[in-house]
């Protein structure tokens, strides 16, 4: 689909009751800070929250074009997002988490782009990752460039930093949208869309910053982790983007790292996979 020269575009975000306070609000902050203004922030709030959530998003009421999306139970954030997205009123969506905060080119940026680019369905950047504050920033996630490398990447790895992402609504819907998957729903959208013919591209600058300490790890590990990636693996074969040696080849690797004490798979994340 062609974009104007000006195209409105709307921010999606799920939160849940287990999302930190001060996390969120920083997060929502970021978004009255952008120096391009969403024209419609959808959040969606997956399931009851807490009262301190609640009062976080009565302040920002009259600071963000809100559009509040309540699920009664909590579904899961693929679920939620899939929901929320049918709340969206424009063809540009950029992705948002509730616990990272965009830096305030961050959407100026990355529509201009997409003007600029109007054969590319889906943009992201590189992040910095950080622990309890801000300040504390102890890691770059780079991913691959253009749609060539990210397709390759893709073979073995997530290829987007989810939350950093700005993609055309007509091309989610036409991969078949989010999945109700516990984990990694965004690698199965990305393999979806890569299935569909969708142009990919990821920006070298870094627009988000990315709430990503010991609970992320924490997050990445287990026999339940492994076996939601080893589904997917199977989805991934079905949609005939691997083939069985290759899907062999990523159990082999991803089940010793999920199964790893999280101190060592945290040392993993950072020498092996932030390299």
């Amino acid at each position: 689909m062609t974009l104007n020269s000006n195209p409105k575009f709307s921010v999606l975000l799920a939160v849940y009751a287990k999302e930190s306070p001060k996390l969120f609000q920083q997060s929502l902050n970021s978004l009255v800070n952008q120096t391009l203004k969403a024209d419609e922030v959808v959040l969606v709030c997956d399931g009851p929250l807490t009262r301190d959530l609640e009062e976080i998003i009565e302040v920002f009421k009259s600071q963000l074009p809100l559009k509040i999306v309540r699920i009664p139970e909590n579904v899961g954030f693929g679920s939620a997002l899939q929901i929320g997205m049918k709340h969206c009123s424009h063809e540009l969506i950029a992705r948002a988490d509730t616990d990272d905060i965009s830096l305030p080119e961050r959407f100026a940026i990355q529509i201009q782009y997409m003007v600029n680019h109007p054969e590319i369905d889906i943009l992201g950047s590189s992040i910095y990752e950080f622990e309890d504050e801000v300040t504390n920033i102890y890691t770059e996630k780079k991913l691959p460039l253009g749609h060539k490398e990210i397709l390759k990447y893709a073979k073995w790895r997530n290829p987007m930093n989810h939350m950093s992402v700005v993609f055309k609504s007509s091309a989610v819907y036409k991969a078949g949208g989010y999945s109700n998957y516990r984990f990694a729903q965004d690698y199965l959208l990305w393999v979806q869309m890569i299935q569909a013919g969708c142009i990919f591209q990821n920006l070298p600058d870094v627009l988000v910053l990315v709430s990503a300490g010991r609970q992320m790890v924490t997050k990445r590990g287990g026999f339940s982790h492994f076996k939601n990636e080893f589904k997917m693996q199977g989805d991934f074969l079905r949609l005939g983007f691997l083939n069985p040696a290759q899907i062999i080849i990523n159990t082999m690797i991803r089940l010793p790292v999920r199964l790893l004490p999280d101190n060592l798979r945290r040392a993993f994340y950072l020498k092996i996979l932030r390299k």
